[in-house]
């Protein structure tokens, strides 16, 4: 009886763990849902880099004007 109201208590001792990891879990992906969202609303290098040489070219214009 002993043995098995032990074991019992490692259930429960585990069931609140299993609830605290989900929570846990569920906040991990709905901040990973946010940063996605972020980096959606961002420009690539690639972009970036053809950006600067059109800025460049615009200011090299600008300069001989």
């Amino acid at each position: 009886a002993e043995s098995l109201s032990g074991t019992q208590k490692q259930l429960i001792v585990i069931r609140e763990i299993v609830v605290k990891n989900t929570e846990d879990i569920e906040m991990i992906r709905m901040d990973l849902h946010i940063i996605k969202d972020d980096l959606k609303e961002k420009i690539s290098r690639e972009e970036f880099k053809i950006v600067e040489k059109r800025i460049d070219l615009l200011e090299k214009r600008f300069q001989k004007a």
